[in-house]
């Protein structure tokens, strides 16, 4: 995060790699809960690190989405494509690099969109 670029966090995303780095099934030595609050937290406390929070149209932007890619039960992906194009990301690291929603988000980034509403975490 160095070089004054701002990363921008998903709660859905940070929790989701606490969730799995605790998981006995998934690793011989996972983390505890206390470990893995304290990884989000150490992200957090970067400098440009951001939580990115969703606009007040964000539903209809993530329906907009789930019609214009024409796919399903593609939630998560679409609530971070719409997350994107709030913030005019144009380099997203999520699994929606890897549906329909990519070609969508990609085509759409030049478009007139609002500004996130971002917050840091408080102390």
């Amino acid at each position: 995060m160095a070089g004054g670029t701002s990363v921008l966090f998903d709660w859905t995303v940070v929790l989701a790699c606490a969730r799995l780095s605790t998981m006995a099934r998934l690793f011989d030595n996972p983390l505890s809960a206390a470990q893995a609050a304290d990884q989000v937290r150490a992200w957090l406390e970067q400098p440009g690190a951001e939580i990115i929070r969703p606009a007040v149209d964000h539903l209809h932007r993530v329906a907009e989405l789930l019609t214009e890619a024409r796919t399903r039960g593609n939630l998560n992906d679409a609530h971070l494509a719409a997350l994107s194009l709030q913030a005019r990301l144009t380099q997203a690291f999520s699994p929606l690099v890897l549906t329909p929603l990519r070609r969508t988000v990609r085509s759409r980034v030049s478009g007139s969109v609002d500004r996130p509403a971002r917050s840091r975490p408080s102390s």
